[in-house]
């Protein structure tokens, strides 16, 4: 199946968010919102800042050129080998 196909149900609340997509509108996050039990409103408050702040943080050219170079030249990573003759196993 193809991954965008792919639907995932929120706690079965009746909603679904296709992968990759913009399925849940403001409403049903107000409605979900208020069915939230008040022990865990401000985990809730702290995770939606974290989106906004995420969301909104600006991104320096210079991180982005030095992360095109590093994708551009992979490290090869440590053999499997080398780990389980150092690590024992």
């Amino acid at each position: 199946m193809n991954t965008a196909a792919r639907a995932v149900g929120i706690a079965g609340l009746g909603y679904t968010v296709s992968k990759g997509g913009n399925g849940v509108s403001k409403q049903q996050l107000h409605e979900l919102v208020e069915r939230l039990p008040a022990s865990e409103a401000a985990a809730a408050a702290r995770h939606l800042e974290f989106l906004i702040a995420h969301d909104e943080a600006p991104v320096d050219p210079d991180m982005l050129k030095r992360i095109d170079a590093a994708r551009a030249q992979p490290d090869p990573g440590i053999p499997h080998e080398e780990i389980l003759r150092e690590f024992g196993a």
